[in-house]
């Protein structure tokens, strides 16, 4: 017999803020309120966010969107002449946040073989795929030891109020509690 050992590493990523309140904005207006995401981990962690229309999150479509921002120097601790280190893994600014044509849980699959980097082979029927513009699914990956920045906006187009779970898990995996966030808004 033959000794064998591995070992399993876990993403430990959390959203840094308890909930997202926008309170009341006025139809024709938005809101906007900042998110964090630390990755502590020694892992490149790939998350999705999906801003689709579900049973569970009806009439969030087109009413909250997410923008990466640069973060400022009061939010990295840093003074107002320091200037940021960079990250020991570097990302390309594309990786880091993309919209992607469809949920990496609903790829299609050829002969059993998952399409993980969402090719398309050209005799696949195009209609079967979302405009990419118009894509509400994100992909978001942190490099270890970082921090993520990025902006959630809220536009009511209807006068109700939702209260939802932030719609954003771990790739092939889940959402974890230090990632579920509720939005709460209302439109008046």
């Amino acid at each position: 017999m033959v000794p064998f050992k591995s070992t399993v590493s876990i993403p430990k990523i959390k959203i840094l803020e308890e909930e997202f309140n926008f309170g009341d904005i006025s139809y024709g207006n938005s809101g906007i309120q900042r998110m964090t995401l630390r990755n502590q981990s020694s892992l490149i962690t790939t998350l999705i966010m999906d801003l689709r229309e579900t049973s569970d999150r009806v009439g969030i479509e087109g009413i909250v969107n997410i923008q990466k921002v640069q973060p400022t120097n009061e939010e990295l601790g840093l003074k107002p002449e320091e200037k940021p280190k960079q990250a020991d893994v570097l990302l390309d600014e594309e990786e880091i946040f993309m919209k992607l044509d469809r949920h990496p849980d609903e790829v299609k699959t050829k002969s059993g073989d998952d399409f993980d980097d969402f090719e398309h082979s050209e005799d696949e029927d195009e209609e079967d795929y979302e405009d990419i513009s118009e894509s509400k699914i994100y992909q978001i990956k942190v490099a270890p030891k970082s921090k993520l920045y990025f902006d959630i906006t809220y536009s009511p187009k209807a006068f109700d109020n939702y209260d939802f779970l932030l719609p954003i898990t771990i790739k092939g995996y889940h959402s974890i509690n230090d990632l579920e966030r509720f939005i709460k808004c209302s439109g008046k």
